[in-house]
């Protein structure tokens, strides 16, 4: 038999993340802004990316409670938490820094070409994170961490 607290639980946790992301924006937005119809697609990344990282936060919790034996979806955890840690990196990486982009040359007359400004901008942010994390990895991608076992 299945939980049932759990799915009634992410559905809430999920519905109060969006709900207090979109309450996040409201109050930090800025003053041009504030109509509904200007920069929807920045205001749903936003919103999106904060959702993301509440979300991730529940994740370890539900982790814990699906280590437990009993009923459930073997080896769910472990794709949830490559899903996670991959739409992140997407965020972190392309998503975010391209919105930022986009919204700085919106209203700007003085690009001409604003999709090409963006795509370059947005080129040398992935290759300057690609090539942070492809030289620190080797050095920091390793980690050994002691651990005791009490009977």
């Amino acid at each position: 038999m299945i939980d049932i607290f759990l799915p009634i639980f992410a559905v809430a946790v999920a519905g109060a993340a969006i709900a207090g992301s979109i309450r996040i924006l409201q109050y930090y937005q800025r003053e041009e802004d504030s109509r509904f119809g200007a920069g929807c697609l920045c205001k749903a990344i936003v919103v999106a990316s904060l959702t993301l990282a509440f979300l991730l936060v529940v994740l370890l919790p539900l982790d814990v409670r699906n280590t437990r034996p009993g009923p459930g979806i073997p080896g769910l955890m472990a794709v949830l938490w490559r899903v996670a840690f991959s739409l992140l990196a997407a965020f972190a990486f392309v998503i975010v820094p391209g919105a930022a982009f986009y919204d700085e040359v919106e209203g700007d007359d003085t690009v001409q070409r604003k999709g090409r400004h963006v795509c370059c901008s947005l080129g040398f942010t992935v290759f300057i994170s690609a090539a942070i994390i492809g030289i620190s990895y080797p050095f920091l991608g390793d980690v050994a961490l002691p651990v005791q076992k009490y009977t």
